[in-house]
Order: structure tokens, then C-alpha cells, then sequence
């Protein structure tokens, strides 16, 4: 207290707390604290994963076709869907 007087202890007989349940709040605070941090670890590593998929992803797209691979996939294209019309690819 400012009042210039020596303040009590917060934990003494008084107050109503004993010390080994204080210490067991603290270590519960401590070990939730911990298994929350890990947990989110653990997601921020999926992240991590997938934004690297995704990046290989978006390269190989970039990629462009030659002719040849275009006119491959129009006819398995026109293959596998006989009812579609595809155009030529000349």
C-alpha cells in the first residue's frame, strides 16, 4: 500500500489460500500454458507444409505446355468424354 505502512504477505494464514494450492494453480497455469504453445506449434508446421505445396503447385502451373503435350490432353481429353466436342489443336 502507498500509505508508507508495511503491507501483509499475500499468501499468509489469513488469506484463505494455502501455499500447495497456490503452487498447483501456478504449475496448471504452467502446463496449460505449455500444451497450448505446442499445439499451436504444431499447426504453425501444417502451415508451413501446405504453404510449400502450395508454392510447388503454383510453379509447376506457371510451366507452360509444349504443343505436343497440348494436343495429348485434347485427345485424352476427347477420349475419355466421347459426347464432348473438342476442337482441333492445329
Amino acid at each position: 500500500m502507498p500509505d508508507g505502512k508495511t503491507s501483509a504477505p499475500l499468501i499468509s494464514r489469513n488469506s484463505g489460500i494455502t501455499i500447495g494450492l497456490a503452487v498447483t494453480a501456478l504449475v496448471s497455469l504452467f502446463g496449460g500454458f505449455t500444451w497450448i504453445s505446442s499445439g499451436l506449434n504444431g499447426i504453425r508446421d501444417e502451415l508451413r507444409g501446405i504453404s510449400t505445396r502450395v508454392e510447388r503447385i503454383e510453379e509447376q502451373r506457371e510451366q507452360s505446355w509444349t504443343r505436343q503435350e497440348q494436343i495429348v490432353w485434347a485427345l485424352r481429353l476427347e477420349k475419355a468424354n466421347p459426347t464432348l466436342t473438342v476442337p482441333d489443336a492445329d
